[in-house]
């Protein structure tokens, strides 16, 4: 195909904050996991779609398999309410969550 450019699954972002590997990173309405580590403003290399386990959740918040998860961005932080948060993926139980690369 002469217009694909990439597969999707990681792609390159501006780190909005400074973020280590593992960390959760939020541009606009995109949301995926660092790759690697970038200081704020910096490029960091951004996993869209795969499963993670050890995020940050909210405290009191119950993650079922099946539940939605949305990044609460101004506490770095995994909720299951919707409200203004962005979307983030489902949890698959077990503290496991994939990420929906089409969000």
């Amino acid at each position: 195909m002469r217009n694909l450019v990439q597969d999707g699954h990681t792609v390159p972002l501006t780190a909005p904050v400074d973020r280590a590997p593992g960390d959760i990173v939020c541009v606009g309405s995109i949301v995926g996991i660092a790759v690697g580590a970038a200081a704020s403003g910096q490029i960091v290399q951004t996993r869209l779609e795969g499963v993670f386990k050890d995020l940050p959740l909210k405290s009191g918040d119950v993650f079922a398999a099946g539940t939605l998860a949305y990044y609460v961005v101004a506490d770095d932080e995994l909720t299951t309410t919707a409200g203004t948060n962005k979307k983030f993926g489902v949890a698959l139980g077990g503290g496991q969550f994939r990420l929906n690369g089409s969000f």
